[in-house]
């Protein structure tokens, strides 16, 4: 491929512009350092396909976008010049892919084919009604509903240019149930855990993308097109929302995560949750509350998950990463090398972050390949190795949430002297009852500080009170089953070198699942500003609850009168930001 200069090659156009000014290429620039690379990275008036800190951002732009950016002096170099020219295809094989009367004949010959263990139905439309939104759902009890197995969720194809997404989980469909009969390791993620795969989030984008012989590089749904198409159609400056800005978890939080501007390629929407795509998985998840998700995209080989808007990792990153480093070897093993692994890069209104926000699931993205139209001999090397990793995602997720689920435990400080915790299970597993041990910030071993068995109905509490006001304290639970199997959790950290000192804190409501009325504690160490909002779970705003200067220490809210639904409570204090969900039956 030919480097050229930005500035040097914009002098020699600039005497003499036709219409080569409006063609639109795929193209890689150069970013030498992070002065270069977030002056690019986070426009919202360019469509950026990929980035690699500190080294490139790739665009999909017009010769006149890259005419302007002549100034900066940056290097580039095409990927694919006049992408949206048929010629420009040069013989590549696209014809692998499905379409999507395909795709629905595929999904509908897997329901039939094998009815004990795979469903279909539909989510409905999207704006334009170019095609349905359809869910597979694998199970050994395909009609009904264990609630001691887990939920999975896989989802492909939120933006219209990454068909490899509608690939892989169709790919994934087909292993398990054509794998059920024959494959032990098949039969026993089928047999213990519930799949929900949805192969296209975003049909009238993919269908309105896929033009037999090229592409249009569609990227958003059909939000105002007047028809089938969009609305005054110009590279990047199309009708549209982009899925994965709408959802409603910290929807619009900032205007670099998501862009408030309806022809960039990131536009969140006019509101939280408005497309008709989004309120499909938003009302699945509601009913399922997934305990651990993947949605695949297109491109840049990564596995990323929450948060995304914000910097700060989530109090199940250890989680996060252990599940990742499983499928980055199972990438390893089929490539030699794996996909990078980190949190999000700046973005709001996305579907982990809401997965997560809303009902602590565990959520990835996985950007698959190097292009948004790698050839056909990419398609079944990407979906071999996707089934093994997603196979292996499927047995950890079994290994963890198998057995008991702790929906909180917690660490509190009263009167500076000894140390509650608190805890309760999600699950009507039974339990012989809790073990608890400790680890202080001196080095000390881990240590059992329970005499008996803690048992009996939750909420659970146990009073440590041979601690040192001047340490901290790490506190974890073993849960020991009706066999005297153990499982470990935690830890649940709490920082008593000051003794009386509190730091920020939000808890979890309780009761929860509450009837009626619903307490909500939380505690700040200095004299701040506070603000205790509620939202459901389309975020709109339900009530605030506090808005008021409060003194340090701790403090609570009364949740009364509400009717029954998931809730989402935000508390802003200084510059302390956390949310919780809480049900109301």
């Amino acid at each position: 491929m030919k480097v050229f200069k930005i500035c040097v090659f914009f002098f020699l156009l600039a005497g003499s512009m036709t219409d080569a000014e409006d063609v639109v290429s795929w193209v890689r620039v150069y970013t030498p350092d992070e002065e270069a690379f977030y002056s690019l990275a986070y426009r919202d008036d360019l469509d950026v396909a990929a980035t690699r800190y500190p080294g490139y951002v790739d665009l999909v732009a017009q010769q006149s976008t890259l005419d302007r950016l002549a100034s900066t002096g940056l290097s580039y170099e095409y990927l694919q010049y006049d992408c949206l020219s048929p010629e420009s295809f040069g013989g590549r094989a696209y014809d692998g892919y499905r379409n999507y009367d395909e795709l629905v004949a595929d999904l509908n010959a897997l329901a039939s084919g094998y009815p004990d263990i795979c469903t279909l139905s539909n989510l409905g439309q999207g704006h334009v009604g170019l095609g349905d939104i359809w869910l597979l759902k694998v199970s050994d009890d395909v009609a009904g509903d264990e609630p001691d197995e887990a939920d999975l969720f896989i989802v492909g194809c939120h933006h219209a240019r990454e068909p490899m997404s509608v690939e892989v989980p169709v790919s994934f469909a087909t292993y398990l149930c054509e794998g059920y009969a024959t494959d032990p390791d098949v039969q026993n993620i089928v047999d213990n855990l519930e799949f929900y795969i949805l192969p296209c989030l975003n049909p009238d984008g993919w269908v309105y993308d896929d033009v037999e012989g090229t592409r249009n590089w569609w990227r958003k749904n059909g939000y105002d097109w007047p028809g089938d198409e969009p609305l005054d159609y110009d590279w990047g400056e199309g009708t549209g929302v982009d899925p994965n800005r709408n959802y409603t978890y910290m929807w619009g939080y900032d205007d670099e995560g998501s862009s408030p501007n309806w022809y960039s390629q990131i536009y969140r929407g006019p509101s939280a949750g408005s497309e008709p795509e989004n309120q499909a998985v938003i009302t699945l998840a509601e009913e399922k509350s997934f305990d651990s998700a993947i949605t695949f995209h297109q491109y840049g080989e990564l596995i990323l998950w929450p948060w995304g808007y914000k910097s700060t990792p989530t109090p199940d990153d250890y989680r996060f990463e252990e599940i990742a480093q499983v499928m980055y070897e199972e990438i390893y093993n089929h490539l030699g090398y794996g996909y990078y692994c980190s949190q999000l890069g700046t973005i709001n209104g996305d579907l982990t972050d809401y997965l997560y926000g809303n009902s602590r699931t565990l959520g990835f993205t996985i950007e698959l390949n190097e292009s948004f139209y790698p050839d056909d001999s990419e398609i079944e090397p990407t979906c071999a190795m996707m089934n093994d990793v997603l196979r292996e995602w499927a047995e950890w997720c079994l290994d963890e949430f198998t057995g008991v689920e702790i929906a909180y435990f917690e660490a509190r400080w009263r009167d500076s002297k000894v140390v509650a915790l608190t805890w309760d299970v999600s699950t009507d597993t039974e339990t012989a009852g809790f073990n608890v041990y400790r680890e202080s910030d001196i080095g000390c071993s881990r240590e059992r500080i329970n005499r008996e068995l803690v048992y009996g109905q939750g909420p659970y509490v146990y009073v440590d009170a041979d601690v040192n006001p001047n340490l901290s304290y790490d506190y974890y639970l073993e849960a020991i089953d009706e066999n005297g199997v153990p499982e470990s959790f935690g830890p649940v950290h709490i920082d008593a070198a000051e003794g009386s000192k509190k730091a920020f804190a939000l808890y979890q409501s309780k009761p929860n699942p509450s009837e009626g009325k619903a307490v909500i504690a939380f505690d700040i160490p200095a004299d701040a500003a506070v603000e205790l909002v509620l939202y459901d779970v389309a975020g709109r705003t339900v009530t605030t609850l506090v808005d008021d200067t409060l003194p340090a220490g701790e403090h609570t809210a009364d949740v009364i009168g509400l009717p029954s639904g998931v809730y989402v409570y935000r508390l802003d204090a200084g510059d302390f930001t956390a949310a919780r969900k809480m049900v109301i039956k």
